[in-house]
C-alpha cells in the first residue's frame, strides 16, 4: 500500500520523529481509497530494521464499542510545552499496550512476535486496564499522578477483600474535590488513604444505591450523594463492586469496563432487539407482529435479571412442560408480562413460554444430547441451552442471560442478505 509513498521509503529525514512518523502513515491510511469501512487504524513507534524504520499497523473493526470511548479528552497538558496521550477506551489502551510489545520486538536483532500465550495476552490486557483508569483518575483531576498510577490495583485490592465473611459490595464515586454534582452527606474528619485497604473496604459497607463513597483516587473523604451530571464532562466516574473480584467502572450509567479477578474486558453488549425482531418470524412461522414485540419486550425484561436466566421459546413448550415435569415446576398457562417475568427470573432452571408469550413451567432442567458446540469456558445454563435446542425437534429459541448481563441467542441465526444483493456483490 505504501511503496510509492515516500514515508513507506527509507528514512531520509533523520530529524522526523517516532510520533510524526506513525502519525504520517495513519494518516495515509485513512485516506486510502481501498480502506475498509468500519475499520479503526492504530500505528506503532517506527523500529530500525536493516536501515530502514518500521512501523506495525494494527486495524480493529470498530463493532459499536463506541459507546465505551471517552471521546472529549485525549491528552493531557503538563504545561505549554509538554503533553502526553491519555487512551480513550480500554480498546485503545489496549492496542497500544501490544504495538509497544511489538515495537520491543521489533528492535531485537531477530525480531519474532510470539503473543499467543495466555499469560502474556493478559500481562497486556492487565497493563492496558491500568493505562486506561489512569486516564480516567487524570480526566478528574490532572495533578493527581500518584492516585492515577495505583487506583487500578487499589480497586482489585478493595475488591478482593471480605468483610465480616462477606464479599464486596458498594460504589465508589471519583471525580475532583469540589465537583458541582456531589453533595456531601457526611464528611470525616480525617479521610482515609485509599492504599489502607481493608479500612477502605470497611468503608465500602456504607455505600448504597443512594450514597456512595467519595474518593479522590489518594483518599476516601466521606459519603456523596450524586446528583445532575452533565456526561460531556467527562470528569466524574462510579466504580460500582458488584462482588468478589468484580466490579464495574461507569461513566453516567454506562459501564466501560468490567474487571474480574484484576484482568479487565468490555462490558457485554446489549443484545440487538432490531435482529431478534427480524429473526423471530423466521423461526416461528406465522408469528404476528404484536407476539413479536411481545416476545423483544420479554427478552428485553430478562436482560435485566440479576443473576441471569434462561428462556426457551418453543412451538412444544406446553408438551415439553409436561414432559420435563418431574425436573421443573410446571404451572397453569399464563400470559407472561416483563414484571411477571421478572419476579420468575429468581429461581434457577429455564422458563418455559410459547412464542404467544404464555409460560407453562418455571425452574425446568433441560435435557439433551451432548454437542461439539459447548463451550467448556462458559456455564451450565450456557451449555444446557445449546444441548436442547441440537436435540430439540420443534422450532424452538434458547435466550441466556449471563450473569453479567450478557445475552446469547440459539439458534444465532445470521442476518438476513436479499438475493439481489447477493448478486449485485
Amino acid at each position: 500500500m505504501f511503496q510509492s509513498h515516500p514515508i513507506a521509503q527509507k528514512r531520509q529525514d533523520e530529524a522526523l520523529d517516532g510520533r510524526s512518523l506513525s502519525d504520517a502513515i495513519k494518516r495515509v491510511i485513512e485516506q486510502c481509497p481501498s480502506k475498509p469501512m468500519g475499520t479503526k487504524y492504530y500505528v506503532s513507534f517506527p523500529a530500525p530494521q536493516g536501515g530502514y524504520s518500521v512501523c506495525a499497523v494494527l486495524g480493529l473493526q470498530e463493532l459499536g464499542v463506541s459507546q465505551f470511548e471517552l471521546p472529549a479528552k485525549s491528552k493531557i497538558q503538563l504545561h505549554e510545552f509538554r503533553s502526553f496521550q491519555i487512551p480513550i477506551s480500554l480498546v485503545e489502551a489496549a492496542a497500544d499496550e501490544f504495538l509497544r510489545n511489538v515495537t520491543e520486538e521489533l528492535r531485537k536483532d531477530e525480531p519474532s512476535i510470539q503473543v499467543s500465550s495466555s499469560n502474556h495476552a493478559e500481562g497486556m490486557l492487565r497493563a492496558a486496564g491500568e493505562r486506561f483508569v489512569s486516564g480516567v483518575v487524570l480526566r478528574c483531576d490532572e495533578t493527581r499522578f500518584e492516585g492515577a498510577s495505583g487506583f487500578f490495583n487499589a480497586c482489585t485490592t478493595i475488591s478482593s477483600l471480605f468483610y465480616e465473611r462477606s464479599a464486596s459490595k458498594g460504589r465508589i464515586l471519583l471525580a475532583g474535590k469540589t465537583h458541582p454534582s456531589l453533595e456531601t452527606i457526611i464528611q470525616f474528619a480525617t479521610p482515609t488513604d485509599l492504599i489502607a485497604f481493608r479500612a477502605a473496604r470497611k468503608l465500602l459497607e456504607l455505600s448504597d444505591s443512594e450514597l456512595g463513597l467519595f474518593t479522590d483516587s489518594e483518599q476516601i473523604s466521606g459519603l456523596v450523594k450524586l446528583g445532575p451530571y452533565d456526561r460531556t464532562r467527562e470528569d466524574l466516574f462510579e466504580i460500582e463492586v458488584l462482588d468478589h473480584h468484580h466490579r464495574e467502572l461507569r461513566h453516567g450509567n454506562q459501564p466501560l469496563i468490567v474487571v474480574r479477578y484484576g484482568l479487565p474486558s468490555l462490558p457485554r453488549l446489549p443484545f440487538d432487539a432490531e435482529k431478534l425482531a427480524v429473526d423471530l418470524p423466521r423461526i416461528f412461522k406465522g408469528i404476528d407482529a404484536s407476539q413479536v414485540i411481545n416476545l423483544v419486550s420479554l427478552v428485553e425484561a430478562a436482560e435485566k435479571a440479576p443473576h441471569g436466566t434462561l428462556l426457551i421459546i418453543s412451538e412444544a413448550a406446553q408438551s415439553e412442560a409436561m414432559r420435563l415435569r418431574h425436573q421443573g415446576t410446571p404451572i397453569a398457562a399464563s400470559q407472561l408480562t416483563p414484571t411477571l417475568l421478572t419476579q420468575l427470573t429468581s429461581v434457577d432452571g429455564a422458563i418455559l413460554l410459547s412464542p404467544e408469550g404464555v409460560c407453562y413451567a418455571i425452574g425446568t432442567i433441560l435435557d439433551g444430547m451432548a454437542t461439539l458446540r459447548g463451550d467448556p469456558g462458559r456455564g451450565a445454563r450456557y451449555n444446557s441451552a445449546i444441548r436442547y435446542v441440537d436435540s430439540t425437534t420443534s422450532p424452538c429459541l434458547a435466550v441466556v442471560v449471563s450473569e453479567d448481563r450478557g445475552v446469547n441467542l440459539f439458534p444465532a441465526l445470521r442476518p438476513p442478505v436479499s438475493r439481489s444483493m447477493i448478486d449485485r456483490l
